[in-house]
């Protein structure tokens, strides 16, 4: 195999499969990236079983062929090499690499492509388009709740629907939920609904922009493969039943407070220093006008702040995990937000003022 291609495009290209590269592994050829030289063009492949990436860059070839490199040593030799056209030759029955770059060599021994395993093939798919934009603020205004242990396999990932008329996203930890959906016209069928990995969902975010162009979205039975400009991702769907998120939603709440989102982001932030060393919870107090946000730690010292707002309703105090309330608060678009709050011991929704296509559910921390 021997091909000549930018710098810029191979380094990119490298750098966005190197992603899906197993990092903890007993077979070896999965540390490495599979290159496949073909015409005018490059492929670069990474899987570590659990997602996998495929992209193109392109490339003059003078001979077609193919082997697995470290990626390790290849991403590291990339960043260091400035810009320029890089050549990659390889000995296919021996897997050793040569990349040459201006009066300098590098040799890298690799793998035999036909040790690394084939991707998985998704037949007679569920098929729709969503936009990068589109998809990406669904990922990032949930995808923080899903759970980070696998107590509960299904609450690792997070729930994806898709109608002709609506995309939605629900992630739940089982201690709070966080639902973005947005309206459009989508080619999708009806029943489109996987539950995807976190972890794969949060890659997929960092790949993806905020372009409109569209992205292909495929459905198997085990997998979901994900299409946009050069890239193919690849990832295994859950299988189970996800909780009804519809169903913890309150229909009633004793009271409410609107406020300036990024002042009360603020002051939950500063407040939730406190909580480091203590209990990480943070109490609201709500009255006429104001909220109150206080937190404590006996070793540590405590924290009040006062912030106006618009409350209605009762008069009460209820407490809340700093984290779940400072990560509902950064995902809020809006220049205001709403917090409902159906007691001290219930669920509270919060949301965007005037917005009912995001919110969140937080369950409160009991001070009794």
């Amino acid at each position: 195999m021997k091909f000549t291609a930018s710098h810029a495009d191979f380094s990119q290209t490298t750098q966005i499969v190197q992603r899906a590269v197993a990092q903890r592994t007993t077979l070896p050829v999965l540390s490495g990236i599979l290159m496949e030289a073909q015409q005018d063009k490059v492929t670069l492949v990474a899987t570590d079983h659990e997602i996998s990436i495929r992209c193109t860059t392109p490339a003059a070839v003078d001979l077609p062929g193919s082997a697995v490199l470290p990626a390790r040593y290849l991403g590291d030799i990339l960043r260091k090499i400035p810009s320029g056209d890089i050549r990659c030759e390889v000995e296919e029955q021996n897997s050793r690499a040569l990349l040459l770059w201006q009066k300098s060599q590098f040799v890298i021994h690799g793998f035999p492509a036909r040790e690394f395993p084939q991707l998985p093939v998704i037949e007679a798919p569920k098929q729709c388009q969503l936009s990068q934009k589109n998809l990406r603020d669904l990922i990032r205004k949930t995808n923080f709740a899903v759970a980070r242990d696998d107590i509960r396999p299904v609450l690792t990932g997070a729930l994806l629907e898709v109608t002709p008329e609506k995309a939605a996203v629900y992630a739940t930890d089982s201690y709070r939920i966080a639902y973005a959906a947005v309206g459009g016209e989508f080619d999708a069928p009806s029943g489109l609904t996987i539950i995807v990995p976190g972890r794969a969902l949060g890659e997929l975010q960092r790949l993806m922009g905020d372009s409109d162009d569209l992205i292909d979205l495929a459905v198997g039975t085990n997998q979901v493969r994900v299409e946009f400009g050069d890239v193919v991702f690849t990832t295994r769907v859950i299988d189970g039943t996800y909780p009804n998120c519809k169903a913890v939603v309150p229909r009633e709440y004793r009271a409410s407070l609107e406020a300036e989102t990024v002042d009360f982001l603020n002051a939950c932030d500063r407040a939730s220093l406190i909580t480091r060393e203590g209990v990480p919870m943070i109490i609201l107090q709500l009255a006429q006008g104001r909220v109150r946000i206080s937190a404590q730690a006996p070793d540590v010292g405590s924290v009040q702040e006062e912030v106006a707002a618009d409350v209605s309703g009762e008069e009460l105090e209820c407490a809340f995990s700093a984290r779940y309330l400072i990560e509902a608060l950064r995902t809020v678009d809006a220049q205001r937000f709403l917090l409902e709050i159906s007691g001290p011991a219930s669920p509270a929704r919060l949301r965007p003022v005037g917005a009912d296509d995001a919110y969140h559910i937080i369950l409160p921390i009991r001070l009794d």
